[in-house]
């Protein structure tokens, strides 16, 4: 077992703003501790083959870190991992020793986990490049409530968890649409 206050911050990554917000907390949080970060996107594979899902966290999770960061840090040590099934249970699978640290982002009027309460799927950025090809093999990835997560988490966690408030500006970006070029 490490003695280090903090051995590992792990953080749950969706691409929505809140998620954003709470990965730029974690990677603070790593450089300050000298902890390992471990960005985690859960997902439901369903019928999809494994490769195919598992591509699908990977985009989710670099390109939350290239609108969130520019890319991912050179001065943390990171981990990205792709994890099926729920976001709460897969979250506390990754963050299961006393001392790592758990790092939720919050929606706005939720005690959220940085996953959207809303029905509208999150996907990356690039999925601009071949839209087509994007929704006919890889599909939306919806999310479950951030109430839900954070509820499941803090009920459940053997370590620290921490709450990020959302970024002040996420909740009036949401009644806006990007329309393309």
């Amino acid at each position: 077992m490490s003695s280090r206050i903090v051995g590992r911050v792990v953080v749950g990554v969706s691409g929505s703003p809140e998620s954003l917000h709470a990965l730029r907390h974690a990677v603070e949080l790593a450089h300050q501790y000298d902890a390992t970060l471990i960005a985690v996107n859960a997902q439901h594979p369903g019928e999809r083959p494994s490769h195919v899902w598992q591509h699908t966290a990977a985009l989710v999770i670099r390109d939350a870190f290239e609108e969130g960061m520019g890319g991912l840090p050179r001065d943390v040590e990171c981990v990205l991992l792709a994890a099926p099934g729920d976001p709460g249970p897969a979250l506390l699978g990754v963050a299961d020793r006393a001392n790592d640290m758990l790092v939720l982002g919050a929606a706005h009027g939720e005690g959220g986990a940085g996953f959207s309460a809303d029905a509208e799927p999150r996907l990356p950025a690039r999925r601009q490049f071949l839209p087509a090809l994007w929704h006919r093999h890889v599909g939306p990835v919806l999310e479950s409530g951030s109430a839900d997560v954070a509820a499941y988490c803090l009920r459940r966690a053997v370590c620290s968890v921490l709450s990020v408030p959302p970024p002040p500006l996420a909740a009036p970006a949401r009644a806006y649409t990007r329309l393309p070029r």
